[in-house]
């Protein structure tokens, strides 16, 4: 009897099992990438949006910035980030410190939020500025 050359039905289907987990394994981390480029993206333009917002509160004449008034200012932005921006005026005992009293200290800060895959993400940015009396 003569051997012939070739492959067995068994040795087709053996190649193809690998074959196919080898490619739904390429298409899952593919899929994973996706998601990791589109959280990435958010959080990028959440920093990019709470730094042009800190810019604005920093940007503010003086005057803007009096003992009593505290500033709270929500917006919403086309991909869907709520900024929140905030300051009011610290507490501090100037007998303590020895600040000299013709000054106030305001702290800023703002928070943006939006919606991810597993729920809400914030991210938050404070600083603080000094503003002349306004007595």
């Amino acid at each position: 009897m003569i051997a012939r050359a070739g492959f067995t039905l068994l040795a087709i289907a053996i190649a193809m099992a690998i074959l196919g987990v080898g490619i739904v394994s390429v298409l899952q981390i593919f899929g994973a990438s996706l998601r990791l480029q589109d959280r990435a993206t958010r959080e990028t333009a959440a920093v990019r949006e709470a730094r042009t917002a800190m810019d604005r509160l920093l940007a503010l004449p003086a005057e803007d910035f009096s003992e009593h008034a505290s500033r709270d200012e929500q917006r919403v932005t086309e991909e869907g980030l709520t900024t929140r921006s905030a300051s009011w005026l610290e507490k501090i005992d100037d007998r303590e410190l020895e600040l000299h009293p013709t000054h106030r200290l305001y702290h800023l800060q703002v928070t943006v939020s939006w919606q991810d895959g597993r729920g809400t993400k914030n991210y938050v940015l404070e600083s603080l500025r000094m503003a002349p009396n306004n007595e």
